[in-house]
């Protein structure tokens, strides 16, 4: 992870530790958010503008799509919780398996986010645009923190 894009603060503002804290957290606190709302999905307890979630309840495809993002969120969730030990124990290795397991997800999201944008068919193509933008923009924000991460993981060697 040497090659991968060093820098020497976190957001212009924070140090690389305290913002590599925040990151943990933060994903901690979206991968639950996100579990519980794909579980409420597929509940059926959740409601689309204007379009019950019945509309879609006979859609296998989205359903898995569901499943899958389940499955995905608890693999976050865990590897955040690693990322957040790593960094109090000021362990690389845990901090790596943050950075590598959040790199893997970046492409399965992706793929997952395409195949549950195919299945709900945005009527209009603005919709469909600002879907793509907002993975396109999540992923880009997602690379930095694994810099951020990284940086501070190899900072840790320069310190020993």
């Amino acid at each position: 992870m040497e090659k991968f894009p060093t820098v020497s603060k976190c957001c212009c503002c924070c140090s690389l530790c305290t913002g590599s804290k925040l990151i943990g957290y933060c994903f901690a606190i979206n991968a639950l958010n996100s579990i519980l709302y794909y579980s409420l999905l597929l509940a059926g307890y959740v409601y689309f503008k204007k379009q019950a979630v019945e509309t879609f309840s006979d859609s296998i495809g989205l359903k898995t799509v569901w499943v899958i993002q389940i499955i995905v969120q608890l693999i976050n969730f865990g590897s955040a919780i690693l990322l957040l030990i790593g960094i109090s124990q000021k362990s690389r290795y845990l901090m790596k398996i943050w950075i590598i397991i959040t790199l893997v997800f970046i492409i399965v999201e992706t793929i997952v986010n395409a195949i549950e944008s195919y299945f709900t068919e945005p009527s209009i193509a603005v919709q469909l645009l600002a879907i793509i933008i907002r993975f396109v923009l999540t992923d880009i924000i997602t690379l930095y923190f694994v810099c951020v991460v990284n940086s501070y993981s190899l900072s840790l060697d320069s310190e020993d």
